[in-house]
């Protein structure tokens, strides 16, 4: 009986590792997505709109913190990164695979 109950308990942790192990995959492919889209916005931002951070902050209704994550590939709620791509004269597409 014993060795059964270890059996499950090994093959739960497997699992629970295999969740895990999704997740930070999960996690790793939204961080690079965050920092494509960081790279896009700061370019645009810098090279073409030749914008200061302040200036686009205050363009877009957002907090310069708030402007500083989203060009650092931090986490940021949507609506505020839709406020600043706008303020950029761009679109934002979002596809969903189901």
């Amino acid at each position: 009986m014993f060795g059964k109950l270890m059996e499950r308990d090994l093959s739960t942790q497997r699992f629970k590792y295999n969740l895990l192990s999704k997740n930070d995959r999960v996690k790793t492919n939204a961080k690079a997505r965050r920092m494509e889209i960081a790279v896009k916005i700061k370019s645009l931002r810098r090279i073409e709109r030749e914008m200061s951070a302040k200036l686009l902050a205050k363009k877009a209704k957002v907090n310069l913190k708030t402007l500083s994550k989203i060009e650092n590939g931090k986490p940021v709620k949507l609506d505020s990164l839709l406020q600043v791509v706008e303020a950029l004269d761009c679109k934002l597409e979002i596809e969903v695979d189901l």
